[in-house]
């Protein structure tokens, strides 16, 4: 390479570098570097579960959680250690199912719940709740026509918000009026905890039984009652504990010292219970596996295995001899013969021991050779007919054959006098 050459390229070299330079200065002064949160879409599991959060939570704080739906938390309590947040108590519990809740909760277990509907005359509530003495109401009640629209199941509804209009057509409240910030003295807390709870929304402890209180004079928003070695906790809202307020507040911080102590907690996120087929992969899996091999085998056998069906049409019935010489011609392709040959030989030779009583004390080769003389047929051949195998087709036409000279010489030996 020659030195005019080298120096051309020496220079092009430079300039790429200084035009690469002067591109990463040029885009550090015009660029800066920005974190933005997207809000993506919520998965299905969220949506499932308005306490998915919550129980992530407790887990991370080393404590076993576990979100259910149904009501078997109630038919089968857990452990006294634990800990249940229910959706809600149904108003048609059974006595029994109140009494066992009862004992558990004597026996140190803890539950904490919101009652489903407002109080009233005609519809008292959860007779629990109304033995305790505890009754929820609503600010709305004097200048609005409320209706629960509750039913059981919906995870959209089953929290008891009121469908409401009111008289003077001012439309629903705005959702900053619908909450009010309540403060919560803890002991050994320098700071008391900020809870935003429902406004209209307010819990009446009629009996004055409760040893903690949340709210102002009788207007609650938080009771809870010692039972024993238990306790259970009322509260006017449940939805501080929901996946889009949870990390709001003081909300969780509240949640944690609620269930502070407890072996594992069972929160409730819907009281739907799951469909027959999930039921029944949930409780005996087997059951479910085994009958689908059934139905499997069932549709193999209906739809495979018959094959299509034969027509009939113009064919002319069969008569007697037709129908033994089928069923003769079936039965040679099922066994080649081998039933009706092994039934004709066994008959052959009872009648020659019931014809001739001596052959009954004789070995098998002695009466073999006691028949031959009686009937002119060698004793090996009779052996092989009457008590070996016959396997071959050749040996069959044989040993058919001596059965014949057998049936005949029995039939001789009854003409003589």
């Amino acid at each position: 390479m020659s030195k005019a050459n080298r120096i051309v390229l020496i220079l092009l070299g430079l300039l790429l570098v200084i035009g690469f330079v002067w591109y990463v200065a040029w885009f550090l002064e015009n660029y800066e570097r920005r974190t933005k949160e997207v809000l993506v879409n919520i998965s299905p599991e969220a949506k499932r579960n308005d306490f998915l959060a919550a129980e992530r939570f407790l887990k991370r704080l080393g404590v076993e959680a576990e979100s259910v739906t149904g009501r078997d938390l109630i038919s089968s309590l857990p452990s006294v250690e634990d800990t249940l947040i229910l959706r809600q108590l149904n108003a048609d519990m059974s006595d029994e199912q109140i009494t066992t809740l009862v004992d558990w909760i004597e026996q140190g277990g803890y539950l904490v719940v919101m009652p489903t509907n407002y109080w009233s005359e005609d519809d008292p509530g959860n007779p629990l709740l109304e033995d305790i003495g505890v009754r929820m109401h609503s600010h709305w009640s004097e200048d609005l026509e409320c209706v629960e629209d509750v039913e059981d199941g919906d995870s959209d509804q089953a929290d008891s918000e009121s469908i409401c209009s009111e008289d003077d057509a001012e439309g629903e409240l705005d959702e900053d009026e619908d909450y009010e910030l309540v403060s919560i003295p803890i002991e050994g807390l320098a700071n008391p905890l900020k809870v935003r709870f429902r406004n209209y929304r307010y819990l009446q402890d009629t009996q004055d039984w409760a040893h903690w209180r949340v709210g102002d004079d009788e207007h609650y928003h938080l009771l809870q009652y010692s039972i024993g070695e238990g306790a259970v906790t009322l509260l006017s809202d449940y939805d501080l504990f929901k996946n889009n307020q949870i990390g709001k507040e003081d909300h969780a911080y509240l949640l944690a010292l609620l269930t502070e102590g407890s072996r594992k907690i069972w929160l409730q996120y819907s009281i739907a219970m799951p469909s027959l087929p999930v039921l029944l992969w949930q409780r005996m899996p087997f059951v479910v596996v085994v009958g689908v091999i059934l139905l499997i085998l069932l549709g193999w056998r209906l739809f495979l295995y018959m094959g299509p069906k034969l027509s009939l049409a113009g064919q002319t019935r069969r008569n007697l001899l037709e129908h033994i010489d089928a069923t003769a011609e079936f039965s040679w392709r099922v066994d080649r013969g081998q039933r009706l040959f092994e039934e004709n030989r066994n008959a052959i030779e009872h009648a020659w021991r019931r014809r001739h009583p001596v052959l009954n004390a004789l070995t098998v080769s002695k009466r073999c050779e006691w028949i031959g003389d009686k009937t002119g047929l060698t004793a090996s051949a009779i052996e092989r007919t009457l008590y070996g195998d016959v396997a071959k087709e050749q040996d069959f036409i044989k040993a058919t054959a001596v059965l014949q000279r057998l049936t005949v010489g029995l039939r001789q030996k009854r003409d003589l006098p």
